[in-house]
Protein backbone atom coordinates (compact mmCIF):
# COMPACT_ATOMS: atom_id res chain seq x y z
CA UNK A 1 0.00 0.00 0.00
CA UNK A 2 2.91 2.27 1.10
CA UNK A 3 4.83 1.68 -2.27
CA UNK A 4 1.29 2.53 -4.19
CA UNK A 5 1.01 5.83 -2.57
CA UNK A 6 4.60 6.65 -3.22
CA UNK A 7 4.07 5.47 -6.96
CA UNK A 8 0.90 7.59 -7.32
CA UNK A 9 2.73 10.66 -5.83
CA UNK A 10 5.83 9.87 -8.10
CA UNK A 11 3.04 10.58 -11.21
CA UNK A 12 1.47 13.23 -9.81
CA UNK A 13 4.34 15.03 -9.22
CA UNK A 14 5.64 14.12 -12.97
CA UNK A 15 2.55 15.03 -14.41
CA UNK A 16 2.75 18.59 -12.27
CA UNK A 17 6.17 18.70 -13.62
CA UNK A 18 5.27 18.41 -17.38
CA UNK A 19 2.30 20.70 -17.01
CA UNK A 20 4.88 23.36 -15.80
CA UNK A 21 6.73 22.29 -18.73
CA UNK A 22 3.75 22.87 -20.66
CA UNK A 23 3.27 26.15 -19.19
CA UNK A 24 6.84 27.18 -19.38
CA UNK A 25 6.30 26.69 -23.13
CA UNK A 26 3.22 28.56 -23.03
CA UNK A 27 4.81 31.58 -21.59
CA UNK A 28 7.71 31.34 -23.92
CA UNK A 29 5.36 30.96 -26.88
CA UNK A 30 3.98 34.18 -25.22
CA UNK A 31 7.13 36.49 -25.23
CA UNK A 32 7.47 35.77 -28.74
CA UNK A 33 3.96 37.38 -29.17
CA UNK A 34 5.02 39.98 -26.74
CA UNK A 35 2.81 38.34 -23.52
CA UNK A 36 3.58 38.16 -20.20
CA UNK A 37 2.58 34.55 -18.50
CA UNK A 38 2.11 34.91 -14.25
CA UNK A 39 0.58 31.68 -12.50
CA UNK A 40 -0.03 31.46 -8.67
CA UNK A 41 -0.85 27.87 -7.12
CA UNK A 42 -3.76 28.58 -4.57
CA UNK A 43 -2.49 26.06 -1.70
CA UNK A 44 1.11 26.77 -1.46
CA UNK A 45 1.26 30.41 -2.85
CA UNK A 46 4.22 29.98 -5.42
CA UNK A 47 4.22 32.98 -7.93
CA UNK A 48 5.73 32.99 -10.86
CA UNK A 49 5.97 35.66 -13.53
CA UNK A 50 7.61 35.14 -16.90
CA UNK A 51 10.26 37.28 -18.14
CA UNK A 52 8.09 39.56 -20.29
CA UNK A 53 5.69 39.96 -17.83
CA UNK A 54 8.56 41.39 -15.21
CA UNK A 55 9.52 43.53 -18.55
CA UNK A 56 5.78 44.94 -19.05
CA UNK A 57 6.09 45.96 -15.21
CA UNK A 58 9.57 47.21 -15.02
CA UNK A 59 10.83 44.41 -12.76
CA UNK A 60 14.36 42.59 -13.24
CA UNK A 61 13.56 39.00 -12.91
CA UNK A 62 17.45 38.62 -11.15
CA UNK A 63 16.43 40.83 -8.03
CA UNK A 64 12.94 40.81 -7.53
CA UNK A 65 10.86 37.30 -6.98
CA UNK A 66 7.27 38.85 -6.86
CA UNK A 67 5.68 37.55 -3.35
CA UNK A 68 1.54 37.05 -2.47
CA UNK A 69 0.63 40.56 -3.10
CA UNK A 70 2.93 42.25 -4.97
CA UNK A 71 0.99 41.84 -8.54
CA UNK A 72 -1.81 43.97 -6.53
CA UNK A 73 1.00 46.71 -5.81
CA UNK A 74 1.80 47.45 -9.39
CA UNK A 75 -2.00 48.14 -9.86
CA UNK A 76 -3.27 51.64 -10.58
CA UNK A 77 -5.70 52.96 -7.40
CA UNK A 78 -8.38 53.18 -9.57
CA UNK A 79 -8.83 49.37 -10.61
CA UNK A 80 -7.67 48.04 -7.60
CA UNK A 81 -10.81 47.61 -6.09
CA UNK A 82 -11.58 46.03 -9.94
CA UNK A 83 -8.80 43.30 -9.82
CA UNK A 84 -9.39 41.91 -6.27
CA UNK A 85 -13.58 41.28 -7.29
CA UNK A 86 -12.00 39.11 -10.30
CA UNK A 87 -9.45 37.59 -8.53
CA UNK A 88 -11.53 36.86 -5.80
CA UNK A 89 -14.49 35.41 -8.77
CA UNK A 90 -11.73 33.34 -10.25
CA UNK A 91 -9.92 31.58 -7.21
CA UNK A 92 -14.20 31.00 -5.56
CA UNK A 93 -16.53 30.68 -8.67
CA UNK A 94 -14.19 29.58 -11.05
CA UNK A 95 -15.32 32.75 -13.31
CA UNK A 96 -12.38 33.59 -16.02
CA UNK A 97 -11.13 36.64 -15.75
CA UNK A 98 -10.61 39.33 -18.69
CA UNK A 99 -9.72 42.80 -18.13
CA UNK A 100 -8.22 46.32 -19.18
CA UNK A 101 -6.96 48.19 -16.61
CA UNK A 102 -4.07 51.03 -16.09
CA UNK A 103 -0.87 49.57 -14.44
CA UNK A 104 2.08 51.51 -12.29
CA UNK A 105 5.55 50.35 -13.50
CA UNK A 106 8.59 50.74 -11.07
CA UNK A 107 9.64 53.26 -12.97
CA UNK A 108 6.77 55.08 -12.45
CA UNK A 109 4.89 54.93 -15.88
CA UNK A 110 1.25 54.08 -16.48
CA UNK A 111 0.30 52.06 -19.33
CA UNK A 112 -2.58 50.55 -20.13
CA UNK A 113 -2.61 46.53 -20.08
CA UNK A 114 -4.39 43.46 -20.96
CA UNK A 115 -5.06 40.74 -17.71
CA UNK A 116 -6.58 37.67 -18.40
CA UNK A 117 -6.80 34.67 -15.90
CA UNK A 118 -8.14 30.99 -15.60
CA UNK A 119 -8.34 28.36 -12.80
CA UNK A 120 -7.07 24.84 -13.59
CA UNK A 121 -6.74 21.79 -10.83
CA UNK A 122 -3.11 20.14 -10.58
CA UNK A 123 -3.71 16.78 -10.40
CA UNK A 124 -3.32 16.48 -6.84
CA UNK A 125 -6.34 18.21 -6.85
CA UNK A 126 -5.05 21.79 -6.26
CA UNK A 127 -6.08 24.89 -7.71
CA UNK A 128 -3.50 26.78 -10.04
CA UNK A 129 -4.06 30.10 -11.16
CA UNK A 130 -2.86 31.42 -14.11
CA UNK A 131 -3.41 33.72 -16.69
CA UNK A 132 -1.62 36.35 -19.32
CA UNK A 133 -0.22 39.88 -18.94
CA UNK A 134 -0.20 41.80 -22.43
CA UNK A 135 1.16 45.76 -22.59
CA UNK A 136 -1.80 47.56 -24.87
CA UNK A 137 -1.53 51.14 -24.51
CA UNK A 138 -0.75 52.56 -27.93
CA UNK A 139 -3.98 50.21 -28.88
CA UNK A 140 -6.19 51.22 -26.18
CA UNK A 141 -5.33 55.18 -26.85
CA UNK A 142 -6.17 54.46 -29.99
CA UNK A 143 -9.41 52.87 -28.69
CA UNK A 144 -10.18 55.67 -26.64
CA UNK A 145 -9.76 58.15 -29.47
CA UNK A 146 -11.91 56.32 -31.22
CA UNK A 147 -14.47 56.45 -28.68
CA UNK A 148 -13.74 59.54 -28.19
CA UNK A 149 -14.36 60.83 -31.77
CA UNK A 150 -17.57 58.63 -31.91
CA UNK A 151 -19.31 60.02 -29.08
CA UNK A 152 -18.50 63.33 -30.30
CA UNK A 153 -19.54 62.55 -33.64
CA UNK A 154 -22.76 61.24 -32.29
CA UNK A 155 -23.54 64.76 -30.10
CA UNK A 156 -22.66 66.61 -33.50
CA UNK A 157 -25.02 64.38 -35.21
CA UNK A 158 -27.94 64.53 -32.35
CA UNK A 159 -27.36 68.10 -31.68
CA UNK A 160 -27.13 68.88 -35.29
CA UNK A 161 -29.90 66.83 -36.36
CA UNK A 162 -27.62 65.54 -38.81
CA UNK A 163 -29.15 61.87 -39.83
CA UNK A 164 -26.70 59.14 -40.69
CA UNK A 165 -27.25 55.78 -43.25
CA UNK A 166 -25.57 52.72 -44.19
CA UNK A 167 -26.46 51.34 -47.28
CA UNK A 168 -25.16 47.43 -48.71
CA UNK A 169 -26.05 47.56 -52.04
CA UNK A 170 -25.89 43.75 -52.53
CA UNK A 171 -28.68 42.93 -49.82
CA UNK A 172 -30.51 46.32 -50.20
CA UNK A 173 -30.25 46.65 -46.36
CA UNK A 174 -30.60 50.06 -45.28
CA UNK A 175 -29.65 51.45 -41.29
CA UNK A 176 -30.66 54.52 -40.03
CA UNK A 177 -29.70 56.69 -37.09
CA UNK A 178 -31.86 58.02 -34.61
CA UNK A 179 -32.02 61.67 -35.50
CA UNK A 180 -32.91 60.01 -39.83
CA UNK A 181 -35.86 59.14 -38.25
CA UNK A 182 -36.70 62.22 -36.75
CA UNK A 183 -35.51 64.20 -39.45
CA UNK A 184 -37.85 62.01 -42.01
CA UNK A 185 -40.45 61.79 -39.35
CA UNK A 186 -40.58 57.94 -39.48
CA UNK A 187 -41.08 55.85 -36.83
CA UNK A 188 -38.29 53.21 -36.31
CA UNK A 189 -41.24 50.10 -36.64
CA UNK A 190 -42.36 51.02 -39.39
CA UNK A 191 -39.50 51.76 -41.76
CA UNK A 192 -38.34 48.31 -43.93
CA UNK A 193 -34.57 49.12 -43.85
CA UNK A 194 -34.76 49.03 -47.83
CA UNK A 195 -34.16 51.89 -50.03
CA UNK A 196 -37.65 51.52 -50.51
CA UNK A 197 -38.44 52.34 -47.64
CA UNK A 198 -36.12 55.54 -48.12
CA UNK A 199 -38.07 55.95 -51.41
CA UNK A 200 -41.43 56.22 -50.03
CA UNK A 201 -40.35 59.39 -47.75
CA UNK A 202 -39.31 61.32 -51.03
CA UNK A 203 -41.47 63.69 -52.72
CA UNK A 204 -42.56 62.05 -55.75
CA UNK A 205 -41.20 64.36 -58.46
CA UNK A 206 -37.61 64.56 -56.41
CA UNK A 207 -37.03 60.14 -56.76
CA UNK A 208 -36.32 59.42 -59.64
CA UNK A 209 -33.76 62.07 -60.08
CA UNK A 210 -32.19 61.72 -56.70
CA UNK A 211 -32.21 58.18 -57.98
CA UNK A 212 -30.35 58.97 -60.82
CA UNK A 213 -27.73 60.98 -59.37
CA UNK A 214 -27.00 58.10 -56.55
CA UNK A 215 -26.96 55.52 -59.97
CA UNK A 216 -24.12 57.64 -61.65
CA UNK A 217 -21.94 58.82 -58.29
CA UNK A 218 -22.04 54.64 -57.75
CA UNK A 219 -21.13 54.11 -61.21
CA UNK A 220 -18.46 56.79 -61.97
CA UNK A 221 -17.53 58.31 -58.53
CA UNK A 222 -16.25 58.37 -55.19
CA UNK A 223 -19.01 60.69 -54.09
CA UNK A 224 -22.44 61.17 -53.43
CA UNK A 225 -23.93 64.74 -52.99
CA UNK A 226 -27.51 65.59 -53.71
CA UNK A 227 -30.57 67.67 -52.64
CA UNK A 228 -34.13 66.55 -52.64
CA UNK A 229 -37.28 67.13 -50.73
CA UNK A 230 -39.93 64.79 -48.76
CA UNK A 231 -42.85 64.69 -47.40
CA UNK A 232 -42.92 64.74 -43.69
CA UNK A 233 -45.69 63.55 -42.15
CA UNK A 234 -46.51 66.53 -39.72
CA UNK A 235 -43.70 69.55 -41.14
CA UNK A 236 -45.09 68.86 -44.71
CA UNK A 237 -42.83 69.53 -47.45
CA UNK A 238 -38.81 69.87 -46.50
CA UNK A 239 -35.40 70.13 -48.15
CA UNK A 240 -32.72 68.01 -47.28
CA UNK A 241 -29.01 67.62 -48.19
CA UNK A 242 -27.29 64.28 -48.82
CA UNK A 243 -23.52 63.30 -49.11
CA UNK A 244 -21.93 59.53 -49.11
CA UNK A 245 -19.27 57.95 -49.88
CA UNK A 246 -19.25 55.21 -52.07
CA UNK A 247 -17.01 52.19 -50.43
CA UNK A 248 -15.63 49.67 -52.78
CA UNK A 249 -14.04 46.08 -52.79
CA UNK A 250 -10.62 45.47 -53.88
CA UNK A 251 -11.42 44.79 -57.77
CA UNK A 252 -12.98 48.47 -57.65
CA UNK A 253 -16.78 46.96 -57.48
CA UNK A 254 -19.23 49.04 -55.29
CA UNK A 255 -20.21 47.75 -51.97
CA UNK A 256 -21.59 50.23 -49.56
CA UNK A 257 -22.68 53.83 -49.12
CA UNK A 258 -21.83 55.49 -46.10
CA UNK A 259 -23.70 59.27 -45.74
CA UNK A 260 -25.29 61.65 -43.69
CA UNK A 261 -28.43 64.03 -44.01
CA UNK A 262 -29.65 67.05 -42.82
CA UNK A 263 -32.31 69.55 -42.85
CA UNK A 264 -32.01 72.87 -45.44
CA UNK A 265 -35.37 73.89 -46.11
CA UNK A 266 -34.62 76.99 -44.12
CA UNK A 267 -31.69 78.37 -46.21
CA UNK A 268 -33.76 76.77 -49.23
CA UNK A 269 -36.37 79.78 -48.02
CA UNK A 270 -33.48 81.98 -47.86
CA UNK A 271 -31.81 81.03 -51.11
CA UNK A 272 -35.47 81.52 -52.74
CA UNK A 273 -35.97 84.90 -50.85
CA UNK A 274 -32.78 86.24 -51.75
CA UNK A 275 -33.32 84.84 -55.59
CA UNK A 276 -36.18 87.08 -55.73
CA UNK A 277 -34.97 90.45 -53.82
CA UNK A 278 -31.84 89.72 -56.80
CA UNK A 279 -34.60 89.60 -59.05
CA UNK A 280 -36.10 92.72 -57.52
CA UNK A 281 -32.80 94.61 -57.51
CA UNK A 282 -31.87 93.98 -61.07
CA UNK A 283 -35.50 95.08 -62.34
CA UNK A 284 -35.28 97.87 -60.67
CA UNK A 285 -34.56 101.46 -62.07
CA UNK A 286 -32.42 102.65 -59.49
CA UNK A 287 -28.91 102.18 -58.92
CA UNK A 288 -28.35 99.47 -55.96
CA UNK A 289 -24.70 98.74 -54.84
CA UNK A 290 -22.72 97.38 -51.92
CA UNK A 291 -18.78 98.24 -50.70
CA UNK A 292 -16.96 97.65 -48.34
CA UNK A 293 -15.81 100.08 -45.40
CA UNK A 294 -12.59 100.58 -47.76
CA UNK A 295 -14.09 101.48 -50.52
CA UNK A 296 -14.20 98.38 -52.82
CA UNK A 297 -17.23 97.86 -54.68
CA UNK A 298 -18.72 94.07 -54.24
CA UNK A 299 -22.60 94.22 -55.77
CA UNK A 300 -23.58 96.24 -58.37
CA UNK A 301 -26.95 95.64 -60.07
CA UNK A 302 -27.95 95.49 -63.69
CA UNK A 303 -29.00 99.26 -63.78
CA UNK A 304 -25.52 100.15 -62.08
CA UNK A 305 -23.95 98.29 -64.88
CA UNK A 306 -25.32 100.10 -67.05
CA UNK A 307 -23.92 102.36 -66.35
CA UNK A 308 -20.57 101.17 -67.25
CA UNK A 309 -19.28 100.58 -63.41
CA UNK A 310 -18.30 97.12 -62.99
CA UNK A 311 -17.87 95.15 -59.31
CA UNK A 312 -14.77 94.90 -57.33
CA UNK A 313 -13.80 98.51 -58.09
CA UNK A 314 -13.00 101.66 -56.47
CA UNK A 315 -16.08 103.68 -55.41
CA UNK A 316 -13.43 106.83 -57.40
CA UNK A 317 -14.54 104.90 -60.51
CA UNK A 318 -18.01 105.66 -59.49
CA UNK A 319 -17.99 109.27 -57.83
CA UNK A 320 -16.09 112.41 -58.78
CA UNK A 321 -14.08 114.09 -56.94
CA UNK A 322 -16.13 116.55 -55.22
CA UNK A 323 -18.60 113.61 -53.74
CA UNK A 324 -15.59 111.90 -52.81
CA UNK A 325 -14.52 114.56 -50.51
CA UNK A 326 -18.41 114.90 -49.40
CA UNK A 327 -17.95 111.45 -48.32
CA UNK A 328 -15.22 112.03 -45.96
CA UNK A 329 -16.33 114.74 -44.55
CA UNK A 330 -20.17 114.91 -44.32
CA UNK A 331 -21.74 111.62 -45.58
CA UNK A 332 -19.38 108.89 -43.34
CA UNK A 333 -19.53 110.46 -40.29
CA UNK A 334 -23.16 110.61 -40.10
CA UNK A 335 -22.90 106.51 -41.51
CA UNK A 336 -20.92 106.04 -38.90
CA UNK A 337 -23.03 107.87 -35.68
CA UNK A 338 -26.86 107.39 -37.01
CA UNK A 339 -26.32 104.00 -39.68
CA UNK A 340 -27.97 105.90 -42.62
CA UNK A 341 -27.81 109.08 -44.54
CA UNK A 342 -29.79 110.72 -46.73
CA UNK A 343 -29.02 113.32 -49.66
CA UNK A 344 -28.18 114.08 -53.33
CA UNK A 345 -24.59 113.66 -54.70
CA UNK A 346 -23.04 114.00 -57.83
CA UNK A 347 -22.06 110.73 -59.87
CA UNK A 348 -19.66 109.58 -62.77
CA UNK A 349 -21.73 108.61 -66.13
CA UNK A 350 -17.87 106.96 -67.26
CA UNK A 351 -20.48 106.03 -70.59
CA UNK A 352 -21.18 109.77 -71.10
CA UNK A 353 -18.19 110.86 -69.63
CA UNK A 354 -20.47 113.94 -67.43
CA UNK A 355 -21.43 113.81 -63.85
CA UNK A 356 -25.10 113.62 -63.05
CA UNK A 357 -27.07 114.04 -59.68
CA UNK A 358 -28.87 111.27 -57.91
CA UNK A 359 -30.20 111.08 -54.86
CA UNK A 360 -29.14 108.46 -52.61
CA UNK A 361 -29.96 106.16 -49.21
CA UNK A 362 -26.76 104.52 -47.63
CA UNK A 363 -26.63 102.19 -44.74
CA UNK A 364 -24.41 99.99 -42.72
CA UNK A 365 -24.35 96.30 -43.20
CA UNK A 366 -23.09 94.92 -39.28
CA UNK A 367 -22.84 91.40 -38.22
CA UNK A 368 -24.54 89.85 -35.50
CA UNK A 369 -21.95 91.41 -33.13
CA UNK A 370 -22.66 94.87 -34.64
CA UNK A 371 -19.67 95.14 -36.68
CA UNK A 372 -19.94 97.47 -39.50
CA UNK A 373 -19.10 94.65 -42.88
CA UNK A 374 -20.09 96.56 -45.86
CA UNK A 375 -22.21 100.13 -46.94
CA UNK A 376 -25.16 99.56 -48.77
CA UNK A 377 -26.39 102.17 -51.43
CA UNK A 378 -29.47 102.62 -53.15
CA UNK A 379 -29.38 105.99 -55.53
CA UNK A 380 -31.99 107.45 -57.81
CA UNK A 381 -30.81 109.04 -61.26
CA UNK A 382 -32.26 112.49 -60.81
CA UNK A 383 -31.69 114.12 -64.38
CA UNK A 384 -35.66 113.04 -65.97
CA UNK A 385 -36.59 114.76 -62.56
CA UNK A 386 -34.41 118.07 -62.58
CA UNK A 387 -36.22 118.45 -66.48
CA UNK A 388 -39.39 117.66 -65.46
CA UNK A 389 -38.94 119.53 -62.62
CA UNK A 390 -37.95 122.82 -64.69
CA UNK A 391 -40.87 122.19 -67.13
CA UNK A 392 -43.48 122.25 -64.35
CA UNK A 393 -41.56 125.07 -62.92
CA UNK A 394 -41.44 126.99 -66.43
CA UNK A 395 -45.13 126.23 -66.26
CA UNK A 396 -45.96 126.76 -62.68
CA UNK A 397 -44.64 130.23 -63.23
CA UNK A 398 -46.65 130.85 -66.58
CA UNK A 399 -49.87 129.70 -64.46
CA UNK A 400 -48.97 132.24 -61.76
CA UNK A 401 -48.66 135.01 -63.91
CA UNK A 402 -52.01 134.02 -66.21
CA UNK A 403 -53.45 133.75 -62.24
CA UNK A 404 -52.54 137.24 -61.39
CA UNK A 405 -53.42 138.99 -64.83
CA UNK A 406 -56.94 136.92 -63.86
CA UNK A 407 -57.14 138.75 -60.95
CA UNK A 408 -55.95 142.20 -62.61
CA UNK A 409 -59.26 141.62 -64.32
CA UNK A 410 -61.04 141.19 -61.25
CA UNK A 411 -59.15 144.18 -59.76
CA UNK A 412 -60.33 146.21 -62.91
CA UNK A 413 -63.19 147.55 -61.19
CA UNK A 414 -61.41 148.48 -58.30
CA UNK A 415 -58.68 150.28 -60.26
CA UNK A 416 -61.11 151.99 -62.33
CA UNK A 417 -63.25 153.58 -58.90
CA UNK A 418 -59.68 154.26 -57.35
CA UNK A 419 -58.24 156.02 -60.88
CA UNK A 420 -61.64 157.58 -61.71
CA UNK A 421 -61.74 159.80 -58.72
CA UNK A 422 -58.38 161.31 -58.52
CA UNK A 423 -59.01 161.75 -62.53
CA UNK A 424 -62.81 163.54 -61.39
CA UNK A 425 -60.62 165.87 -58.86
CA UNK A 426 -58.21 166.47 -61.15
CA UNK A 427 -60.67 167.41 -64.18
CA UNK A 428 -62.38 169.86 -61.33
CA UNK A 429 -59.43 171.67 -60.42
CA UNK A 430 -58.22 172.00 -64.03
CA UNK A 431 -61.49 173.85 -64.36
CA UNK A 432 -61.14 176.24 -61.71
CA UNK A 433 -58.24 176.91 -63.07
CA UNK A 434 -59.65 177.95 -66.56
CA UNK A 435 -61.65 180.08 -64.74
CA UNK A 436 -59.48 181.90 -63.18
CA UNK A 437 -57.10 182.36 -66.14
CA UNK A 438 -59.78 183.93 -67.71
CA UNK A 439 -60.19 186.35 -64.95
CA UNK A 440 -58.02 189.59 -65.44
CA UNK A 441 -57.34 189.83 -61.80
CA UNK A 442 -56.89 185.47 -61.20
CA UNK A 443 -56.53 184.78 -57.42
CA UNK A 444 -53.00 183.53 -57.54
CA UNK A 445 -53.49 181.78 -53.87
CA UNK A 446 -56.24 179.69 -55.25
CA UNK A 447 -54.15 178.69 -58.45
CA UNK A 448 -51.70 177.72 -56.12
CA UNK A 449 -53.60 175.33 -54.58
CA UNK A 450 -55.02 174.05 -57.55
CA UNK A 451 -52.27 173.28 -58.79
CA UNK A 452 -51.16 171.57 -55.20
CA UNK A 453 -54.09 169.94 -55.22
CA UNK A 454 -53.73 168.33 -59.37
CA UNK A 455 -49.89 167.48 -58.22
CA UNK A 456 -50.57 165.61 -55.16
CA UNK A 457 -53.65 163.50 -56.95
CA UNK A 458 -51.34 162.53 -59.91
CA UNK A 459 -48.90 161.29 -57.26
CA UNK A 460 -51.66 159.34 -55.73
CA UNK A 461 -52.40 157.55 -59.42
CA UNK A 462 -48.95 157.25 -59.60
CA UNK A 463 -48.62 155.10 -56.49
CA UNK A 464 -51.75 152.98 -58.22
CA UNK A 465 -50.27 152.67 -61.30
CA UNK A 466 -46.58 151.79 -59.72
CA UNK A 467 -48.63 148.94 -57.08
CA UNK A 468 -50.58 147.31 -60.24
CA UNK A 469 -47.26 147.12 -62.31
CA UNK A 470 -45.36 145.73 -59.19
CA UNK A 471 -48.30 143.13 -58.44
CA UNK A 472 -47.63 142.31 -62.27
CA UNK A 473 -44.07 141.51 -62.40
CA UNK A 474 -42.17 138.19 -61.36
CA UNK A 475 -40.64 139.30 -57.52
CA UNK A 476 -39.04 136.06 -57.27
CA UNK A 477 -35.89 137.59 -58.14
CA UNK A 478 -35.60 140.46 -56.37
CA UNK A 479 -33.70 141.36 -53.26
CA UNK A 480 -34.47 141.04 -49.26
CA UNK A 481 -35.83 144.48 -48.50
CA UNK A 482 -37.09 146.39 -45.13
CA UNK A 483 -40.89 146.92 -45.77
CA UNK A 484 -43.47 149.07 -43.24
CA UNK A 485 -46.12 145.96 -42.87
CA UNK A 486 -48.94 148.83 -42.71
CA UNK A 487 -48.73 151.06 -46.17
CA UNK A 488 -47.54 147.57 -47.81
CA UNK A 489 -51.03 146.00 -46.68
CA UNK A 490 -52.76 149.48 -46.88
CA UNK A 491 -51.21 149.81 -50.52
CA UNK A 492 -52.72 145.72 -51.42
CA UNK A 493 -56.19 146.91 -49.95
CA UNK A 494 -56.36 149.93 -52.59
CA UNK A 495 -56.96 147.02 -55.27
CA UNK A 496 -60.06 145.51 -52.85
CA UNK A 497 -61.88 148.34 -51.50
CA UNK A 498 -64.15 149.00 -53.82
CA UNK A 499 -65.11 146.05 -54.34
CA UNK A 500 -65.43 144.97 -50.87
CA UNK A 501 -67.64 147.89 -50.33
CA UNK A 502 -70.09 147.16 -52.90
CA UNK A 503 -70.75 143.56 -52.04
CA UNK A 504 -71.37 145.28 -48.56
CA UNK A 505 -68.59 143.01 -46.92
CA UNK A 506 -67.41 144.03 -43.50
CA UNK A 507 -63.59 144.90 -43.91
CA UNK A 508 -61.71 145.28 -40.17
CA UNK A 509 -58.00 145.90 -40.36
CA UNK A 510 -56.07 145.49 -36.81
CA UNK A 511 -52.56 146.45 -36.47
CA UNK A 512 -51.15 146.29 -33.29
CA UNK A 513 -47.89 147.30 -33.88
CA UNK A 514 -48.14 149.84 -37.24
CA UNK A 515 -44.06 150.27 -36.93
CA UNK A 516 -43.62 147.07 -37.80
CA UNK A 517 -41.52 146.24 -40.44
CA UNK A 518 -40.66 143.16 -41.88
CA UNK A 519 -37.58 141.74 -44.90
CA UNK A 520 -38.95 140.56 -47.55
CA UNK A 521 -39.69 140.97 -51.70
CA UNK A 522 -42.42 143.16 -51.55
CA UNK A 523 -43.65 142.16 -54.58
CA UNK A 524 -43.98 138.46 -53.38
CA UNK A 525 -45.00 139.29 -50.37
CA UNK A 526 -48.19 141.64 -51.84
CA UNK A 527 -49.09 138.94 -54.41
CA UNK A 528 -49.51 136.59 -51.58
CA UNK A 529 -51.86 138.77 -49.54
CA UNK A 530 -53.51 139.65 -52.99
CA UNK A 531 -54.71 136.14 -53.12
CA UNK A 532 -55.51 135.86 -49.46
CA UNK A 533 -57.87 138.66 -49.85
CA UNK A 534 -58.70 137.41 -52.97
CA UNK A 535 -59.70 134.00 -51.53
CA UNK A 536 -61.59 135.95 -48.67
CA UNK A 537 -63.85 138.07 -50.56
CA UNK A 538 -65.33 134.98 -52.10
CA UNK A 539 -66.07 132.78 -49.54
CA UNK A 540 -67.25 135.75 -47.01
CA UNK A 541 -69.46 137.57 -49.91
CA UNK A 542 -72.18 134.57 -50.01
CA UNK A 543 -71.90 133.91 -46.34
CA UNK A 544 -74.73 135.21 -43.77
CA UNK A 545 -72.64 138.09 -41.93
CA UNK A 546 -69.97 138.92 -44.77
CA UNK A 547 -66.78 139.82 -42.98
CA UNK A 548 -62.95 139.62 -43.71
CA UNK A 549 -60.28 140.74 -40.83
CA UNK A 550 -56.78 141.42 -41.18
CA UNK A 551 -54.46 141.21 -38.22
CA UNK A 552 -50.65 142.14 -37.94
CA UNK A 553 -48.78 140.23 -34.30
CA UNK A 554 -45.85 139.66 -33.50
CA UNK A 555 -44.38 136.31 -32.75
CA UNK A 556 -40.99 136.62 -31.37
CA UNK A 557 -38.39 137.64 -34.00
CA UNK A 558 -41.54 136.91 -36.62
CA UNK A 559 -44.60 139.51 -38.16
CA UNK A 560 -47.90 137.36 -38.35
CA UNK A 561 -50.24 138.24 -41.04
CA UNK A 562 -53.65 136.78 -41.03
CA UNK A 563 -56.62 137.17 -43.27
CA UNK A 564 -60.23 135.80 -41.50
CA UNK A 565 -63.49 135.30 -43.30
CA UNK A 566 -67.05 134.80 -42.28
CA UNK A 567 -66.73 131.48 -44.78
CA UNK A 568 -67.95 127.98 -44.30
CA UNK A 569 -64.51 126.84 -45.06
CA UNK A 570 -63.12 123.83 -46.50
CA UNK A 571 -65.54 120.92 -45.64
CA UNK A 572 -63.49 117.73 -44.40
Amino acid sequence: MHDEVNKLKAEINQLKSQSQNIARILAQMGEAANIGYWEVEISTGRIYWSSKTHEILGTDPETFSPQVGDGLKFVSPIYQAIITSHYSELVEKNIPSDVELQIIRADKQVPWVRATGRIVLNPDRTKLAYGTFQEIHQQKLVSIERDSLDERLKLILDTFNIGFWDWTISTDELIWNEPMFRLFGVKPSEFNNHFSGWAKTVHPDDVESTSKEATEAIQHSKYFNSSFRILHPEEGIRYIRGSAIIIRDESGKPIRLQGINYDVTQEKEVENKLRMLEALVNASPDIFGIATPKGEVLFLNKTAQLYGWTEYKSLGDIFPVDSIAKYASEIFPVLKEKGHWNGEVMFRDPNAETDFPVHQHSFLLRNHEGKTMAVATIATDLREKKKIEKVLEEQRIKMVQASKMTSLGEMAGGMAHEINNPLAIIKGNVALLEMQCSDSQPDMQQLRKSLTTIDLTVDRIAAIIKALRSFAKDGSQDPLIEIPVAPMIENTLNFFRNRIASANVKLTLDIQIPSLIILARQTQISQALANLLSNAFEAAKVSAKPEIVIEILRRDSHVLIKVIDSGEGIPE
